[in-house]
């Protein structure tokens, strides 16, 4: 974990008690916030609530007064609470920054962050990424939306690690200075309207990904939704996978191809699915930047499955798989 003294003193509204607030708290009393929860519902967990009074935490259930705002600094928000509420509303007027604990997870990861995100496919790769990364002796760690906070892991992780953090458009609309080393972006289709509001701020929210990378850093992008970037101020590099078309990594010929070299045939990965073939392929990108050896790229294709209930093989029964 980094030294990172930007927090201390400050006077942290957390809101909302789900994993994230949990872990946002822990973090910024660790940090020398001074840290109000609040919670819409009534704070029954006995054992959090003893330690937090012992941290001079403030817990205000049942209710988000509008008073907590007078003294506030920074609001770090539970995900799934929509800027809509009148709290988060006045916070805007007021112009306090509200950000999500991803946040807070960069300023503290000593470890190079992947950060992944997508309408569909952004699991799958993740986890995908995550046995190429062990099958190649490194020391991954999965967080983010996959259901391990994003500030856990980067308290947890030492600089030989690496957090490949899964990010949904919700944790995006609240950052502020998160920089990955590397982000994906699967794909962009229309979802979560009931959230956003519309499908451009649904766009702008998995955009802000890349908003403060630099040239060191690189974005990996879906070939057929290259128009989404254009006339953008894009300051990484970015190398493209399609799954169809010539690009830094792509199938052709029955083969999976990298760079242009030749990685395994498609008959060969265990993963099922066409629209897996751009997962991988995006996949492999990351893997290749990282320096995972083919070795490890062809074990992980040849023994990954899947995750889940998503495309998983339950047995055969009549001959029908």
């Amino acid at each position: 974990m980094k030294l990172f003294s930007g927090y201390e003193n400050k006077n942290v509204i957390v809101l909302g008690y789900g994993r994230s607030g949990k872990s946002a708290v822990n973090a910024l009393v660790s940090l020398g916030a001074n840290v109000t929860l609040t919670t819409n519902e009534v704070f029954s967990d006995e054992e959090s609530e003893q330690k937090y009074n012992a941290w001079g935490v403030e817990i205000v259930d049942g209710h988000h007064p509008a008073n907590l705002l007078n003294q506030a600094d920074l609001i770090v928000k539970n995900p799934g609470i929509p800027y809509s509420i009148p709290f988060l509303k006045e916070a805007e007027e007021r112009k306090i920054p509200i950000v999500t604990e991803v946040e807070i997870a960069h300023h503290l990861s000593e470890a190079p962050i992947y950060a992944l995100t997508g309408t569909n496919g952004k699991t799958t790769c993740t986890h995908l990424l995550g046995e190429m990364l062990e099958n190649n002796g490194s020391s991954p760690i999965l967080c983010g939306n996959i259901g391990y906070p994003a500030t856990d892991a980067a308290m947890e992780a030492a600089a030989d690690d690496t957090l490949l953090m899964e990010l949904s458009s919700f944790q995006l609309m609240g950052i502020k200075e998160f920089r990955p080393n590397i982000a994906v972006i699967t794909n962009i289709y229309q979802a979560h309207l009931d959230y956003h509001g519309s499908v451009e701020e649904y766009v702008h929210a998995k955009l802000e990904i890349f908003k403060n990378m630099t040239a060191d850093d690189l974005l990996i992008f879906n070939k057929k939704q290259a128009s989404m970037l254009e006339g953008l101020d894009i300051k990484c590099r970015i190398q493209y996978f399609d799954a169809d078309n010539a690009a830094d990594a792509y199938a052709a010929d029955g083969n999976l191809i990298v760079h242009g070299e030749v990685i395994m045939p498609v008959k060969d990965v265990v993963l099922k699915g066409e629209h897996n073939i751009e997962n991988i392929l995006a996949t492999l990108l990351v893997a290749s930047a990282h320096g995972v050896s083919l070795d490890a790229m062809k074990q992980t294709l040849t023994t990954f499955s899947g995750i889940s209930h998503r495309l998983e093989r339950l047995g055969e029964v009549g001959e029908v798989k």
